[in-house]
């Protein structure tokens, strides 16, 4: 999977195939409750649901996870 990822990161094409931010979203909203409920610091969860939430709020809810190095580059 990393492979894959740093290919499309080099390739600046984030195809979601198999799986995209829209579908992504959802789930880590009940990791972070999960998180939560262990009593565990959610600040990381919460940081990537922040990020994947602008990139689907960008236009690009279809990528795939991948595709969060847009928001980082800037």
């Amino acid at each position: 999977m990393i492979t894959d990822y740093a290919r499309q990161v080099d390739d600046h094409r984030y195809p979601g195939d198999q799986e995209w931010l829209e579908l992504d979203a959802p789930l880590m909203d009940h990791l972070i409750d999960a998180v939560r409920a262990r009593g565990l610091d959610t600040a990381l969860s919460e940081l990537i649901k922040s990020l994947t939430d602008r990139v689907i709020d960008a236009g690009h809810g279809r990528d795939s996870f991948a595709s969060l190095v847009k928001i980082l580059r800037g």
